[in-house]
């Protein structure tokens, strides 16, 4: 429910106080029920300006990532976020799609930003452990 309170309160019987009142208008908030684009598993935060646009944020829990908004039906890409080997610093790609949207659990690139191989016919491989190493291209043998 909007209110005038406090809103031109020192001139609230004058016709400049009902003007003020007549041009008040409250900003819809971007958190409340039905106005809310988060994501469910998002924390919404109200930025302290609320004519300010954005006037929020959609902030994910800790381990989840994306841009904290819901995805949009036919217009949002399904989610597939990846992280670095390190498991926790987003990928180019992932960074470049500004997240995805929604919060979602991560998937681990082991090879993405991992030093690159110096060896001759090197590349990076995997593990059974989801590790990843440096191992001889396809085609090449290690000879010591």
């Amino acid at each position: 429910m909007s209110t005038t309170h406090g809103c031109c309160s020192a001139m609230a019987h004058t016709s400049e106080g009902r003007a003020c009142r007549a041009g008040f208008s409250c900003p819809i908030d971007p958190c409340g029920p039905g106005d809310n684009v988060c994501a469910d598993t998002a924390t919404c935060e109200r930025l302290e300006n609320p004519i300010a646009q954005p006037n929020h944020q959609c902030v994910c829990p800790q381990g989840l990532l994306g841009n904290g908004r819901k995805c949009r039906p036919g217009i949002d890409p399904t989610p597939r976020p990846r992280v670095k080997y390190d498991g926790v610093t987003p990928t180019d790609d992932t960074r470049n799609k500004d997240f995805y949207c929604n919060c979602t659990q991560p998937v681990m690139d082991p090879c993405e930003g991992f030093p690159p191989c110096t060896g001759n016919h090197e590349i990076c491989t995997v593990t059974t452990g989801n590790r990843p190493i440096c191992a001889c291209k396809p085609g090449w043998i290690h000879v010591d």
